[in-house]
């Protein structure tokens, strides 16, 4: 699955984004001094079931179980966490199933007033 030659360019995209997404979120806070300043988790986040979403739209519910970080106390729904809406599609595009492990970065804010916590996956759902 990571042989190949596409697979290293989506991890790099996502790599790329994540760092793009925390440059801006600190540069694009009120903080007076423009600093803010994260904890970072590098973890691993399993599916560990998928099921129709609770508000009864057609949507799916992937849950996922972080190893370690403040995410690991609970399970993570992955849409609610990263934004994206779900759907059967969706499921079969980015292959999702059961048992699937992907590495990830959790970034807690320790100071500042910038984005709270984020979760970078160094993986490119589609």
């Amino acid at each position: 699955m990571f042989g190949t030659a596409n697979s290293s360019v989506r991890i790099f995209i996502a790599a790329t984004t994540a760092v793009f997404i925390f440059l801006v979120s600190c540069n694009s806070s009120g903080n007076k001094d423009g600093e803010c300043y994260y904890d970072r988790v590098d973890t691993m986040a399993e599916v560990m079931e998928i099921k129709p979403h609770p508000d009864g739209e057609g949507k799916i519910a992937v849950i996922m179980d972080f190893k370690a970080s403040p995410l690991a106390f609970e399970p993570q729904e992955l849409g609610e966490l990263k934004g994206y809406t779900i759907d059967h599609d969706w499921i079969v595009r980015n292959h999702i199933e059961i048992g699937n492990k992907y590495e990830v970065v959790v970034s807690s804010i320790t100071s500042g007033d910038c984005i709270p916590q984020f979760v970078s996956f160094n993986h490119a759902f589609e």
